[in-house]
């Protein structure tokens, strides 16, 4: 796994959620697996012979557990949704900021409209649940007017953060 700590830092406030969507992802884990046993359970009872009361409970048991990890699942799904809208909200404006305090100097080659659109996208296709796990920030910057190599990437130091 790839750790970065330039990126953990910008989880400040919300790496409890983070450590919450980690846990609810290792208990559904362990459902899941308590799913596939019980299924195990369910088909050797069926190929035993079991009668259709036989079968009730254990049918009964799989459909609850099935529940309980579809509801964990997607518990864990909304969080690291919501999660990951918060963080691309406080990079927005940190990116925002750091815009505004270059000026229009900065400016005077590229068009802004691009520049706006690469901040927005990039940071929304940078900030997806799976962000922490691959830690590649700087893939959205690169086919940008603030890529590698460009005058802007150069000037604010975007370059040396993520390309």
């Amino acid at each position: 796994m790839f750790f970065d700590s330039r990126l953990w830092a910008l989880t400040k406030g919300a790496r409890g959620a983070v450590a919450q969507a980690v846990v609810i992802g290792v208990v559904a884990s362990v459902t899941g697996i308590v799913r596939l046993g019980l299924l195990g359970w369910l088909l050797a009872k069926v190929f035993s012979g079991a009668n259709l009361n036989e079968l009730a409970g254990p049918a009964m048991a799989v459909a609850l557990v099935m529940i309980a990890r579809g509801v964990l699942e997607h518990w864990r799904k909304m969080l690291a949704h919501r999660t990951a809208a918060r963080v691309q909200l406080v990079l927005r404006s940190q990116l925002h900021e750091h815009v505004l305090r270059l000026g229009p100097a900065q400016f005077g080659d590229v068009r802004t409209g691009e520049v706006l659109l690469s901040l927005v996208e990039g940071v929304a296709s940078r900030c997806h649940p799976d962000w922490f796990r691959t830690g590649d920030f700087g893939s959205a910057l690169r086919v940008s007017p603030l890529g590698r190599g460009s005058k802007l990437a150069t000037s604010t130091g975007i370059q040396s953060f993520c390309c």
